[in-house]
């Protein structure tokens, strides 16, 4: 789950699912831990006081709190996160990103790894000068046969690899197992 950076609003509030509500409003007072006090599924507190401490107390190995206002994007992650995998897992992913130095860790979640690949194959076609290779494929949107392939093991190790396909025409792309 992505919640929205509200950070310019002077009033956050985000409803991702029925029922979770991330309110906050800042003042020079407000912590971190009075900010994920008032973090409610179903008007319910979302974490305990005990919970609560134990987040606001990960650190970098630099001493750099894990969780801050100034990387609400993250702080909202990781709400989300304990939100939809629970308490226990959750805290051991921060966990891990905070022993790691991480606290931009956004892209670390589980939830966006397989577009953290996705994006990552993007980026990389893009980075390569392709050269097509007439009559390897032919494009289904513009018919084109002047087609850019790379394979990739996107699976077990024990299934075919991934062909993804890219039409040097039209910038279609598409792939096959």
């Amino acid at each position: 789950m992505a919640l929205r950076d509200f950070a310019s609003s002077p009033n956050i509030r985000a409803i991702p699912s029925p029922g979770f509500v991330l309110s906050a409003t800042p003042r020079r007072e407000s912590s971190i831990g009075d900010t994920l006090a008032r973090v409610t599924v179903d008007d319910r507190p979302l974490l305990t006081t005990e919970q609560i401490n134990e987040l606001t107390g990960l650190t970098t190995p630099t001493g750099q709190p894990l969780l801050s206002f100034d990387r609400r994007e993250e702080l909202y992650e990781a709400v989300g996160l304990i939100k939809d995998v629970g308490y226990d897992d959750g805290l051991l992913f921060l966990r891990d990103m905070a022993e790691q130095g991480k606290t931009a860790f956004i892209w670390e979640l589980p939830t966006l790894k397989s577009s953290k690949r996705r994006l990552e194959r993007e980026i990389q076609l893009k980075l390569d000068k392709k050269q097509g290779i007439r009559g390897i494929a032919t494009c289904g949107k513009c018919g084109s046969d002047n087609i850019d392939f790379s394979q990739l093991q996107t699976a077990g190790g024990d299934e075919s690899m991934t062909t993804f396909y890219a039409c040097l025409n039209c910038g279609a792309h598409w792939k096959t197992r």
